[in-house]
């Protein structure tokens, strides 16, 4: 599993807010079945910036293609 938590947004800029409702790449499972990528929006609120969860798309090593599960 690879995390990628909303601190490394302090790379490219002090003020994460800049990229609201761009899509960031949280988390990476890469298994026996194939890889899994949990994807999040950025927002803000009353205590900066946060992510909140979108999408989870599944890529499976025995067949072309991928899977997307939308959160709502």
């Amino acid at each position: 599993m690879i995390t990628h938590s909303l601190i490394e947004l302090a790379i490219l800029t002090p003020q994460p807010a800049v990229f609201v409702r761009f899509l960031w790449k949280y988390k990476v499972y890469i298994n026996a079945n194939g890889v899994l990528e949990d994807y999040c929006v950025i927002i803000t609120d009353s205590q900066g910036a946060n992510l909140v969860k979108a999408f989870i798309v599944f890529h499976t090593w025995e067949e072309n293609g991928f899977t997307v599960d939308i959160d709502r």
